[in-house]
């Protein structure tokens, strides 16, 4: 099993960096993104999508995507992306679980994966790849070169393990919504698009590398 695992890693990074203009002349990359996708307005594909997403939380508590952050839902279109999201933000080293977890437990779900450098179309683009049928993104409102301002995929200061608890749906201009675990902060922040809780902020200069592609 590790043989195989380390065979797909290798074929991922091969995808994932642009080979067509022969060698690569950027730096290694350490971070990447996992975005989920689901249609906000089919209850049954967003339920699935929220129990995928408390999976992800389960292994980053229990310490295998001990390097990974969850970052908030997005309940409609956000960025490039089509139809409701959320993605996991994860270094190289959770890079090998990570695959693996998604590739054998995204289900009926699309997941995009692509890398996180200063060519952020690219990286959307020739150097992404879909577990699950692709969806088209909306690359007009990426940057060709970022310069610096990049995402470092750090976990969220202060977060707390995460305990099972019951969700309730409920219906909300048009699409479904959810309480937050039983532990979470009651501060919460719902901002039409998006829930994160308090504890999970990050710190005000990790915020503004904080990419939202």
């Amino acid at each position: 099993m590790s043989v195989y695992l380390g065979l797909v890693y290798v074929i991922l990074i091969m995808n994932l960096v642009d080979v067509s203009t022969g060698l690569n002349n950027e730096s290694t990359i350490n971070h990447y993104h996992f975005h989920v996708y689901f249609f906000q307005n089919n209850v049954e594909n967003t339920r699935e999508a929220l129990d995928l997403r408390e999976a992800i939380q389960q292994q980053i508590n229990n310490g295998d995507l001990a390097s990974c952050r969850l970052n908030v839902v997005n309940t409609g279109p956000r960025g490039p992306h089509p139809v409701g999201s959320y993605e996991t933000c994860c270094n190289s080293t959770s890079i090998p679980f990570a695959l693996s977890f998604f590739m054998q437990n995204h289900g009926n779900l699309s997941v995009l994966l692509h890398p996180l450098t200063r060519m952020e179309v690219l990286d959307h683009t020739k150097r992404a790849m879909f577990l699950g049928p692709k969806l088209p993104l909306d690359t007009s409102v990426l940057a060709e070169d970022l310069g610096e301002n990049l995402d470092i995929c750090r976990p969220f200061l202060n977060q707390e393990p995460q305990v099972d608890a019951p969700r309730a749906l409920s219906v909300r201009s048009g699409f479904h919504n959810w309480f937050l675990p039983l532990n979470w902060s009651t501060n919460s922040i719902w901002s039409g698009e998006h829930i994160v809780p308090d504890s999970m902020k990050l710190s005000p200069s990790e915020a503004q590398t904080h990419s939202k592609t």
